[in-house]
């Protein structure tokens, strides 16, 4: 029978459902009973209702069964969220600096067909030539890593073939599905032990397909992709997943690594891309680690030639940087040309000179760089990142149009840049879960303020039976009922503080990332609210519940929790990231934000809050 025969079959068994439901209920019932029309109603909505879902649940089924066509839709969700993130990287601008790359043998086992030495612009064929895929981006910090891996993610996307796989990017610091270290009790943990390859693939597996919903991938379908080698993971951050740089044999990098050395399809290598910092790599392989079967590449410095060029390809009125040119082609030592050798500074540096106001006039003179004042790289930074921090926020308005002060943002970001420092630092815990480093994920950033966001969500969930236990200790007095509802509000309180990390439901970031989304969410906020009081009490109760057991009343208490005092942020909290994204202070990665680079994000952490 076809889709369409059988809905008019459905069709007429509601029908004929209603007829027999309110002809039955309306003989023999006194006033005051249960409606028996209402309740006929009630039973046919739960009779479309479940045809529903079995129509969504079937045409979700073929919809999946097609595990290449749905990775075609996956790269495209990729190629326009990399894109973005590209341009932040770059300030706007297209323009990037052509990197060099040197090749970085390793003990034993490294991939065939690795070139001694490539560039930015040519990495997608570098790689082509590497047999297993498998490529290890080191440098030091700032030296272009991640924009080097977006080079290559995004190349491989365009030239992508249908049977390709998807090449996603996710920041190792979230992975959070690694075997728990506990040296001498499992192979894994074990000097000398390979992981099993099973394992690794199911270790792996699990935290792919859970990055893969932020681009609202179900997990059947990322099962589907995973199993048919259809996503080249591209890890970015190796040394972020430990405190300090000198991660050690206990370290959670050193697991990551034993995971993806045993990571495999079939009988090879499974292809992956890998980042790192060059210090922590080589104390890595000093423990006699490293990415087995992999290409490792290191970032050369930028030299103040390939900065001089940049410059001038970059800036409007060369004229203006002429100073600044000719110190870094007499002085390739100095600490003007230190602080711009790498392509995050320089980037920086290049943008925020550039600004002009409504009269077209310069706001800052590149020869502030050549000051008495800037004697050092790190003055010179912390200059530069200032004047980038309140350029932004004076170019970016609101969605309404409103604007932020510098010291709010300054403020703002200041507490979330420490937030994910101290994880990054302690390598903390919650409930199982090691907190991100790197990471803003609105729903899961409840642990910036202890414990008192999960007591104020519980307490909120049980106002809602308390409320009800009044009214009928107001009207009745006390009564069995009254104290079932005591009970049933003890029973929500324990029920969610049990709950460490309850997940999104409407108010999850995906859900509200753009117009049409905020539309069908008050769609589905007004057509919850009637059903919940069309069934009164108690169907207004479980829709509470249903909202708010989820991660978006997470959200709300931690937006409670943090209105005054050292830890304060915005009321609309995803507004200000939304906004920090649009000025480039911060990079979209799926529901995820990130700080535009680690080093802004340690000077915020650390810097002053006056304005």
């Amino acid at each position: 029978m076809n889709r369409r025969k059988a809905g008019w079959l459905w069709a007429f068994v509601c029908v004929v459902a209603v007829a027999t439901v309110a002809a039955w209920g309306l003989q023999g019932l006194k006033r005051g009973d249960v409606d028996p029309v209402g309740a006929a109603f009630a039973f046919a909505g739960l009779v479309v209702a479940g045809w529903s879902g079995w129509l969504s649940w079937q045409g979700l089924r073929h919809q999946e069964s097609d595990a290449v066509a749905m990775a075609g839709r996956l790269a495209q969700a990729v190629l326009r969220a990399e894109t973005g993130a590209r341009a932040q990287l770059l300030g706007g601008d297209g323009t990037t600096i052509d990197v060099r790359f040197r090749f970085r043998p390793a003990a034993a086992r490294d991939a065939a067909g690795a070139a001694l030495e490539g560039r930015l612009s040519e990495v997608v064929s570098y790689y082509r030539q590497l047999r297993p895929g498998r490529l290890v981006i080191t440098g030091a910090p700032g030296s272009g890593k991640t924009v080097l891996a977006l080079e290559l993610l995004l190349a491989l996307l365009e030239e992508r073939k249908p049977e390709d796989p998807v090449p996603v990017r996710l920041p190792l610091a979230s992975w959070d599905t690694l075997p728990v270290a506990h040296p001498g009790t499992g192979p894994s943990m074990s000097a000398g032990t390979a992981l099993d390859p099973g394992e690794a693939v199911q270790v792996i597996r699990a935290w792919v397909c859970r990055h893969l919903s932020r681009y609202r991938i179900s997990p059947t379908t990322a099962e589907a992709l995973m199993d048919a080698g259809l996503i080249l993971p591209v890890l970015d951050g190796l040394d972020e997943m430990d405190a300090g740089d000198t991660p050690g044999y206990g370290s959670r990098a050193r697991q990551a690594l034993d995971v993806l050395n045993a990571f495999q399809r079939g009988r090879a290598k499974a292809g992956l891309v890998l980042t790192c910092r060059s210090g922590q790599y080589r104390a890595l392989e000093a423990l006699e680690v490293w990415a087995k079967d992999a290409v490792r590449v290191e970032i050369s410095q930028i030299s103040p030639d390939q900065a001089r060029l940049f410059i001038q390809r970059r800036v409007g009125s060369t004229p203006r940087w002429q100073g600044v040119l000719e110190t870094l082609g007499r002085a390739p030592s100095s600490p003007l040309a230190r602080a711009l050798s790498t392509p995050w500074r320089l980037t920086v540096a290049v943008t925020v000179h550039e600004q002009r106001d409504l009269t077209g006039a310069y706001l800052h003179s590149p020869q502030d760089l050549l000051g008495p004042v800037l004697g050092t790289d790190r003055a010179i930074r912390d200059y530069l990142l200032e004047l980038f921090l309140r350029d932004a926020t004076a170019r970016h308005r609101t969605q309404r149009g409103g604007t932020y002060t510098p010291a709010q943002v300054r403020a703002w970001l200041g507490v979330l840049a420490a937030y994910l420092n101290t994880n990054a630092v302690t390598g903390r815990t919650v409930a199982g879960r090691t907190l991100s480093g790197t990471d803003l994920v609105l729903h899961e950033l409840w642990p910036l303020a202890g414990s008192r966001p999960r007591i104020v969500h519980a307490a909120l969930l049980a106002v809602m039976p308390l409320g009800i236990t009044a009214l009928y200790l107001w009207t009745d007095g006390p009564t069995l009922l009254t104290g079932l509802f005591i009970a049933l509000a003890l029973l929500i309180f324990g029920l969610t503080w049990s709950v460490a990390w309850p997940e999104p439901s409407w108010a999850a970031e995906v859900w509200l990332r753009t117009p049409q989304d905020r539309r069908t969410t008050g769609y589905r906020i007004q057509l919850w609210l009637v059903n919940g009081f069309a069934s009164g009490f108690w169907g207004l109760g479980s829709v509470w519940v249903g909202f708010g057991s989820a991660g978006d009343m997470r959200y709300i208490a931690l937006l409670l929790c943090t209105r005054r005092g050292s830890q304060a942020l915005p009321w609309r909290l995803g507004r200000f990231l939304r906004w920090a994204t649009d000025a480039s202070l911060l990079r979209g990665a799926g529901i995820a934000y990130q700080f535009r680079h680690r080093e802004l994000q340690d000077w915020l952490a650390n810097a002053p809050t006056t304005p």
